[in-house]
């Protein structure tokens, strides 16, 4: 029979801490063994293989996207030129009984390009003459305006202090807003100079930073007494339209660009990995290298923008641009900035499906996130022997297939 020493005993403190060790010990060295690396014992059927391909052929072209839903107005001349419009209807926010005494479009400026050689911009604002909506602005809308009547001029500053832009509108025109509904046509603001372009808020900007019509009037109550006071009101539409001055465009380049928006395709053949029956995608991604000394990038300084990839379903755009209009599937974005140099799309989805059906594989397409947002133009390296080889549009793929 086992007897522990006394207590007090140094030897019997000595015995229950070697006994408590050990049971230490055993508890890890089992858990290993249930859980642990000893529990495999097999290694698994397949084998992990890695390939990778350039683009074989790649494409620019405009899709039909209008700019009128965006949280920007844009108005310059430089390498785009820029107009916006604003469409009032004050009547729906005039009192029974009133007296207008002015009203002023008061436009608040988000940024301006260049940040650091731009110079004050001259704005001429017009009257217009014929009805649109948001949704009918597209590139070349409104290129014909110099028969617009002229209203007026006002000066956009670039000072960090310059970030409000008041316009006062003539009694006559708004005295027609108010009593003819039909020659209400809203305003278009173009640039006078070259050099600046300014972007600025719209009314679906955040609350608190939109451009607005402010209406001074004095309303006349029933009880006799007259009240001054200042009434606020959003544009019913506002929207910009720009158009892109582009002349030195390095050929074999992508162009993806917003605001004036611009998509781009790539096509990479799978062939030789399609031949294979038993194969399953593990993970696939595309590489897009920017190239960051093009002149003919424009992009405001800290503003990122979004890309996002799609598959090109059942189109033969390589053979006909016109049909990389139709069924985009958007699949991944991705965030890009002045200081990247790539833009890496997780695209296992899309090379799997064509993996297992080859003949629904049409390329990629790239475009911006937000096509109605504010002016910006990314230039990418596209296909062709004068590409760089390590700049070329880059997919790769990593696989597993049965060993048997």
């Amino acid at each position: 029979m086992l007897r522990f020493p006394p207590e007090g005993s140094p030897l019997r403190f000595l015995l229950i801490w070697l006994l408590f060790a050990l049971f230490a010990i055993s508890g890890c060295t089992q858990r290993e063994t249930g859980i642990g690396g000893d529990a495999v014992t097999n290694q698994p059927e397949q084998t992990f293989e890695v390939v990778e391909g350039t683009a074989t052929k790649s494409a620019v072209w405009h899709p039909k996207v209008t700019t009128g839903r965006g949280a920007s107005l844009q108005v310059g001349d430089t390498a785009f030129t820029a107009i916006f419009l604003a469409q009032f209807d004050p009547l729906e926010a005039l009192p029974d009984s009133y007296t207008v005494d002015s009203m002023v479009y008061v436009m608040r400026r988000n940024r301006v390009w260049p940040e650091a050689d731009a110079i004050p911009l001259e704005v001429r604002v017009r009257q217009v003459r014929q009805d649109w909506t948001e949704d009918s602005l597209f590139i070349g809308s409104f290129a014909v305006r110099d028969t617009l009547p002229i209203l007026g001029t006002l000066t956009m500053g670039i000072a960090p202090t310059d970030t409000i832009y008041p316009f006062t509108i003539p009694p006559p025109v708004w005295q027609e807003w108010i009593d003819i509904d039909s020659l209400n046509n809203g305003l278009l603001f173009e640039p006078v100079n070259y050099g600046t372009m300014i972007d600025l808020y719209s009314s679906e900007a955040a609350a608190g930073y939109q451009s607005k019509l402010s209406i001074y009037i004095v309303e006349h109550r029933t009880d006799a007494s007259d009240t001054a006071y200042t009434l606020e009101m959003l544009p019913d539409k506002d929207a910009y339209v720009a158009t892109d001055h582009a002349q030195n465009r390095a050929p074999e380049r992508l162009v993806i660009s917003q605001g004036y928006p611009q998509r781009a395709a790539l096509y990479f053949p799978l062939d030789s990995i399609s031949s294979v029956y038993d194969r399953q995608v593990n993970r696939a991604q595309l590489f897009i290298h920017a190239d960051q000394s093009d002149p003919e990038n424009f992009l405001y300084t800290g503003q990122n923008l979004s890309y996002k990839d799609g598959t090109l379903a059942d189109t033969l755009w390589f053979d006909n641009p016109d049909s990389t209009h139709l069924d985009l599937v958007a699949i991944e974005a991705a965030i890009f900035d002045s200081t990247n140099t790539i833009i890496a799309f997780n695209v296992t989805s899309s090379v799997a499906s064509w993996i297992a059906h080859p003949e629904r594989n049409a390329g990629f397409q790239i475009q911006t996130s937000l096509e109605s947002g504010y002016l910006a133009r990314h230039v990418f390296y596209g296909t062709g022997e004068t590409v760089p080889a390590e700049k070329l549009p880059r997919l790769v793929i990593w696989y597993t297939e049965s060993s048997q």
